[in-house]
Parts: structure tokens; sequence; C-alpha cells
């Protein structure tokens, strides 16, 4: 549950200045009124597998991240992760170019 990620010293997500992960997790924080608390502890990953694989790799704590990596085979028995549901506020969308 993101209450307990206060208490982590690193958080991986994606960046949310072009990554609509990243802007999905700061949405979530926010929501959940603990933003304000882990702003300092956010590491930035260009995209959301690259969050992935910081906290895979341990240079973060934890991450923010889509639920289909942290079900895939390279994430599997490493960790754990909870489920949370998106703030309604934030449609996730993806830009799809030609």
């Amino acid at each position: 549950m993101l209450c307990s990620i206060p208490a982590c010293a690193s958080i991986a997500i994606a960046n949310p200045e072009h990554a609509p992960y990243g802007r999905a997790a700061v949405a979530a924080l926010e929501h959940d009124h603990i933003c304000h608390k882990v702003k300092d502890k956010l590491v930035m990953g260009e995209n959301i597998s690259q969050a992935a694989q910081f906290a895979l790799s341990g240079d973060a704590d934890a991450g923010i991240l889509a639920l289909s990596l942290t079900l895939a085979p390279a994430m599997t028995g490493k960790g754990r992760h909870s489920r949370f549901r998106l703030p309604r506020i934030l449609p996730l969308t993806r830009r799809v170019s030609s």
C-alpha cells in the first residue's frame, strides 16, 4: 500500500514530465496525501522500464510500477508487490506516433 511508501529511503517512478506511468504515480501519491513526504526520495527513470530496473537492482528501495512489469519473469520472486487503484482524476493514456 502507498501508506508504507514514506518509510522507504528511495522510490523509483517513471519521469512524470514525459511518462504516463510517472504522472499516474505522482497522482496516486498526491491522492493519498503523501507526495510532500516523499518528493525528495523519488528516483526518476526515463520510462517505466527503467524505474522497474532501479527497483529490481536495489538502486531504489521501492517502485511505483506497472503491474505488468511486476508480474514479468525478471521480477518474479524478487521482493513483493501490492496493487492499488489509480485515482480517477488521471486517465492513463499513451500517444502512438505513426
